[in-house]
């Protein structure tokens, strides 16, 4: 296995901006939750740099975003 040390992960989640909010996956519950996980990582793991940040809203639902994030170690 090979370590890099400057390493970009591009991040695509659900995005609720505050609180984690439930969602029902394949009919059941606990299993699956959107919150805004840049923010998650970036205050568990403080090396990591935000890249890139893109919010995605539903055609349908207004209120639904999805969240694309590119972190940098």
């Amino acid at each position: 296995m090979k370590r890099f040390s400057n390493v970009q992960r591009d991040i695509f989640e659900y995005y609720s901006p505050d609180k984690y909010v439930e969602i029902e996956y394949h009919g059941k519950m606990g299993l699956l939750w959107k919150t805004d996980f840049k923010k998650m990582y970036l205050e568990n793991f403080p090396q990591l740099k935000l890249i890139k940040e893109v919010h995605y809203r539903y055609n349908k639902n207004n209120e639904l975003i999805d969240q694309m994030f590119l972190l940098e170690k």
